[in-house]
């Protein structure tokens, strides 16, 4: 049996300024996550905070058919950016010139993946504990028979425009 003592401090004290930015991403995802429900949709302005906009008639098209979400060539190589799309937290990243979506938060414990580091084998390794994950499927390759994923979304190039799909019903699968 392990014995396990956990210690609370001041986050403050303990994390570097871009941890405790992260942390208060996720918070807000959550927070849009709730008002999205409620009818309204999370738009990015230029960072932290995000803006709150009333639902527009546009809002079938960002559910369900491909929303343009960056230009071209504004993602450097080997990085990932965040990007809040019909309310959800998106990370885009690109590798060997090619553009991946997935979810903006680790299944692990909800950490930015878009602040994680791209590997030239094709995975996106989380910032906070180091949980890799394949960018093509979102597979946990630290434990690949797992049913833990990184939730992807199709990316297709159009017009110079990075476009992803988001479905109407999108969840991540996590361990039973």
């Amino acid at each position: 049996m392990m014995i396990v003592t956990v210690r609370f401090v001041s986050l403050q004290d303990t994390l570097p300024t871009g941890m405790i930015k992260a942390a208060g991403r996720a918070i807000i995802e959550k927070r849009n996550a709730i008002l999205q429900h409620d009818g309204w949709e999370m738009t990015e302005a230029s960072g932290l905070p995000f803006e709150e906009t009333p639902p527009s008639s546009t809002d079938s098209e960002a559910m369900g058919g491909f929303v343009a979400v960056a230009k071209v060539g504004t993602i450097p190589e080997g990085q990932g950016r965040s990007f809040v799309v019909a309310g959800r937290q998106i990370a885009i990243f690109c590798r060997a010139g090619e553009y991946f979506a997935t979810s903006d938060f680790c299944p692990h414990m909800g950490a930015p993946i878009a602040d994680g580091y791209v590997d030239v084998d094709g995975g996106v390794v989380c910032p906070w504990h180091a949980w890799k994950f394949r960018l093509s499927d979102g597979c946990w390759l630290d434990n690949p028979k797992s049913k833990t994923r990184l939730e992807c979304f199709p990316v297709r190039i159009h017009e110079g425009n990075i476009e992803i799909a988001i479905p109407q019903t999108a969840t991540t699968p996590h361990d039973e």
